[in-house]
């Protein structure tokens, strides 16, 4: 019994000193946690305070960036974005705006910038570099004029002077007559010396007068360059005005037959096989809205008539009495002129589709007055009178530098007397052209002829490309629904 109740005090003892054990245990991973969760927590408040220095750090690159012309972020838009500006960016940004409102006069909002602003002080100071230099070789011509004037006076002198020692070596008697002799070239150099002063004088004052007309001249060059910036604004205007109207309205439609009536004929210059795009009579816009049909002139019947067939529309937006033609070609009583760029592939198959462009103008009464062809020759020139620019695909570094070096001549001439720039896909629109697509399923029944090439359009009896009703033969391929003849 008694070994039994120490037993169970070895026990209690043992036990009591597991429980203290724990106990300390517990404490310290108590105290060890709590360690490390503060350690977490400044951590954290480091990381935070770090991400927000480099999201600070950043703004501040891009506000710099941006004063120097390499970034295209304003600096309202910096400041939405979160850029916090401390007392040395709001000095900087002060000085900044200083400097543009000195130095960048002129210039729009988005250009006014350290890179930009040093470009035109450059191009200002090399346009007076040419104007001084002119002025230094107009005073150097006068100058040498001067120096030759001096050096026939000079001759002179030395040839009275050698006059007078031979009058004294040969007769005493002609010494009167010799001073006399001599008086007469003093006077005359005299008068040789007030012509000079007088010169000086008139040079002087030709330098005075061309200061002031250089002057002027400035002051005339820099209003007709203002004038010529508001008449090709007034000019965009113009076409831009111009291009949104539509050509005409439809009269009459006739869907059984697939025919309608316009209000052009005749008196309007029109033709057969002109294609138009059909527009909602609600539309204020051409240029930007997308035709809901096109058709094709087939007959015309009279001064301001004309029958066309309907080549594609839409059951669900039919034609209707009223609705707006358009198209980008044609206009009342006179050929719409055209230039073509770009490597123009309507269907993506890698194979240009310059020809089809070109047809499609010429058919509908447009001219293409120039070009710059496939293989980057620039064919015809940029006239005052051009419309539309069509632009396809620009060229890259691959292409030859004859096409680079044109392309970009024709668009920057077109640019300058304010033609109006169409993507070919934008021309296609307007004409109401949609393409489509025909596929070949594969299989083992498909046949070998499903796979044909592309074939160009037929000619007519005339020799023209008839473009109407031509469906490329190549599966799988983008081709247009409806076409006219072209040559």
């Amino acid at each position: 019994m008694a070994r039994e109740s120490q037993k169970m005090q070895v026990a209690v003892i043992v036990l009591g000193m597991l429980c203290v054990v724990l106990v300390v245990t517990t404490f310290l991973g108590w105290r060890s946690a709590n360690e490390l969760t503060k350690r977490a927590d400044d951590a954290r408040k480091r990381a935070d305070a770090a991400e927000q220095a480099q999201r600070q750090a950043a703004s501040q690159l891009q506000f710099l960036m941006f004063m120097v012309g390499a970034s295209n972020q304003s600096l309202d838009a910096l400041k939405q974005a979160g850029l916090q500006m401390t007392p040395e960016l709001q000095k900087v940004e002060d000085q900044f705006r200083q400097d543009m409102a000195q130095f960048g006069e002129g210039l729009p909002a988005e250009q006014q910038n350290y890179h930009t602003v040093c470009a035109n002080l450059v191009a200002a100071l090399q346009q007076k570099n040419e104007a001084l230099a002119n002025a230094d070789n107009r005073i150097k011509q006068t100058l040498q004029e001067l120096n030759t004037k001096v050096a026939e006076l000079t001759q002179r002198a030395q040839a009275a002077e050698a006059a007078r020692q031979q009058a004294e070596q040969t007769l005493l008697q002609e010494v009167q007559k010799f001073n006399a002799d001599r008086q007469k070239y003093l006077q005359q150099a005299q008068a040789d010396a007030q012509k000079i002063n007088d010169m000086a004088q008139q040079v002087a004052q030709l330098q005075a007068d061309f200061q002031e007309r250089e002057k002027q001249l400035l002051n005339r060059i820099e209003q007709q360059q203002n004038s010529i910036a508001r008449l090709r604004e007034e000019l965009s205007n113009l076409r831009k005005e111009s291009f949104e109207r539509p050509d005409g309205r439809i009269v009459t439609v006739n869907q059984i037959e697939r025919y309608v009536w316009i209000n052009l004929g005749l008196a309007d210059g029109l033709r057969p096989q002109t294609i138009f795009g059909v527009f909602d009579q609600n539309v204020t816009n051409v240029r930007h809205a997308t035709p809901k049909a096109s058709i094709e002139v087939t007959r015309v019947l009279d001064q301001h008539l004309a029958e066309a067939r309907i080549v594609d529309d839409s059951a669900r937006n039919p034609i209707l009495r009223n609705d707006f033609i358009y198209s980008p070609s044609w206009q009342v009583g006179s050929k719409v002129r055209f230039a073509l760029a770009g490597f123009m592939d309507i269907n993506r198959d890698g194979v240009s589709d310059r020809e089809l462009i070109r047809n499609l103008i010429l058919a509908n009464n447009g001219q293409i007055d120039a070009e710059v062809t496939d293989t980057g020759e620039l064919v015809g020139k940029v006239e005052v009178g051009i419309r539309f620019l069509v632009l396809g695909r620009e060229p890259t570094e691959r292409d030859t530098p004859e096409m680079l070096k044109n392309f970009s001549q024709l668009r920057e001439s077109c640019q300058d007397i304010g033609v109006q720039l169409l993507s070919v896909e934008d021309l296609l629109n307007l004409f109401g052209w949609k393409p489509s697509v025909q596929t070949v399923k594969l299989g083992s029944d498909t046949a070998p002829g499903a796979f044909q090439p592309r074939q160009p359009p037929p000619r007519g009896a005339n020799g023209r490309r008839l473009l109407t009703g031509w469906r490329s033969t190549l599966p799988t391929k983008v081709r247009f629904q409806s076409g006219t003849a072209a040559n």
